[in-house]
């Protein structure tokens, strides 16, 4: 008995330490994995918040009508291009707007602008939808090219010196020429239908928008090598304006989802999505980023939003916790659109332009906007009108993106005002929830915390049930 007693308790001495040690590293493997040490947090993205929605430019214009393309110039001074009416705009630090080229079909005068860029020399290069060409305004001097050779209406250029390069949605290609002879020539790339164009910080690379494929891409000049900057394609997007900040971020215009994303190099995040007031973006198609300054073309509201840059957190070192990790929970989304104080424009198509080209005595008053997705319209399409009917952009339409010809695509301007615009979603769409912990189970999201600490539990408590049958067996 005393033998007995004396293994019982050896096997006790033995096994039971054995069952702790075990339960201990159970615990302590469910800390590893599950991340009780939490890294160094990187660097916070920045955050963008809207400071006004400007629907008039006074004292010139009492409203705009289609702002189609926005840009900064030299001195950081707003510009707009106002696709069917007041042509194109610029708004001074005092809050002023002066007429940069009035809307019209005179020589001075912009006919459709449908895109802008402001050069550092105090130039501009405007994009004429009704004219069908590009002009550099110098002063008060005007001189044009012939826009790219196809059926549709640029929506945004970049240029470098004497060259200049246009998107064309519809046309599934990017062009570039030279301002001085404009033989247009297209730039090959993976891109199926740009939708925007834009010049990185340095002028090295061309960043372009996929209005087809939701993706944006990074061309060298050099050596016209591309990298995809891997757009989250969560839901469907349709990208059109781009714009290069002087740190290389890129921001890129969602024309269906209303939102404007950024990309700092590692990851994309919604910049913009709304007014001040809470009133979604509708059908968004340009952005001008300027150091802290950010302007959005929210062209179905007929309205300019701007917005302020806070600087992002600097990283902190890495901090050991005591307790479990915390994962950081999604921002609620709310499933129903925000108040639209202002009112959205009033739905009316004109006919599309007969072959025969004879240029109106006025510019067309509003845009010819192609689709280039074969999506379908969200609304039953209405007659056609007169076409003496006055004519405005429509609640959810996109962007202009062509004035159709049926006839050849040199012909010199259209004959009749633009043609219908196709519906979308005006209210934005939500942002990409956020993704499981590296401690959740890839397929359920589930945190494998619990069912590892269940089992080093019960291994342990197995331990210490056969060591007590052990004992009774012996004595």
């Amino acid at each position: 008995m005393t033998q007995g007693t004396t293994i019982s308790g050896g096997l006790r001495a033995a096994v039971l330490p054995g069952g702790v040690a075990v339960l201990v590293a159970g615990l302590v493997t469910v800390g590893v994995l599950n991340g009780f040490t939490v890294p160094a947090v990187g660097a916070v993205p920045d955050e963008w918040a809207p400071q006004t929605a400007e629907t008039t430019a006074p004292p010139v214009a009492a409203s705009f009508s289609a702002p189609n393309d926005v840009d900064h110039d030299a001195l950081g001074r707003l510009v707009v291009a106002d696709f069917a009416a007041n042509g194109v705009l610029r708004r001074d630090v005092d809050g002023a707007w002066e007429t940069v080229a009035g809307f019209g079909t005179h020589d001075a005068a912009m006919w459709n602008p449908s895109a802008v860029v402001a050069l550092a020399d105090g130039r501009f290069v405007v994009a004429e939808a009704g004219r069908r060409t590009v002009a550099v305004l110098d002063g008060g001097s005007v001189r044009r090219i012939p826009a790219p050779p196809v059926r549709r209406s640029v929506s945004e250029l970049a240029v470098d010196g004497t060259t200049v390069w246009a998107a064309v949605p519809g046309s599934g290609e990017l062009w570039t020429a030279d301002l001085g002879s404009g033989d247009w020539t297209t730039v090959t790339g993976p891109w199926t239908d740009p939708g925007g164009v834009a010049l990185s910080a340095d002028g090295s690379a061309l960043v372009v928008t996929d209005a087809q494929r939701d993706e944006v891409w990074r061309m060298q000049r050099s050596d016209g090598s591309v990298q995809a900057l891997g757009f989250p394609a969560t839901e469907r997007a349709r990208l059109l304006g781009v714009a290069v900040d002087d740190d290389d971020s890129v921001f890129a215009v969602d024309n269906s989802g209303g939102r404007v994303w950024s990309y700092d190099g590692e990851a994309w995040t919604v910049a913009l999505d709304a007014a001040p007031d809470g009133s979604p973006l509708a059908n968004p198609t340009a952005v001008s980023v300027d150091g802290p300054r950010m302007a959005v073309a929210d062209y179905n509201r007929r309205r300019v939003v701007t917005a302020t840059r806070s600087l992002a957190a600097e990283p902190t070192a890495s901090t050991t916790v005591v307790g479990p990790p915390t994962t950081q929970a999604p921002e609620p989304v709310p499933t129903t659109p925000a108040p639209e104080p202002t009112g959205a424009p009033t739905p009316t198509p004109v006919p599309v332009p007969t072959a025969t080209v004879t240029p109106t005595e006025r510019p067309t008053t509003a845009p010819v906007p192609v689709p280039t997705v074969p999506d379908p319209t969200t609304g039953p399409v209405p007659p056609t009108p007169e076409v003496s009917t006055p004519v405005a952009p429509t609640p959810g339409a996109t962007a202009p993106t062509a004035p159709v010809l049926t006839g050849g695509a040199a012909a010199a301007g259209p004959t009749t005002a633009g043609g219908a615009a196709t519906p979308t979603t005006a209210a934005g769409t939500a942002a990409p929830a956020v993704p499981p912990t590296r401690s959740a189970l890839a397929v359920t999201g589930a945190s494998v915390a619990g069912p590892l600490l269940a089992a080093a539990v019960l291994l342990g408590l197995g331990l210490v049930v056969r060591s007590s049958r052990t004992r009774r067996n012996r004595g």
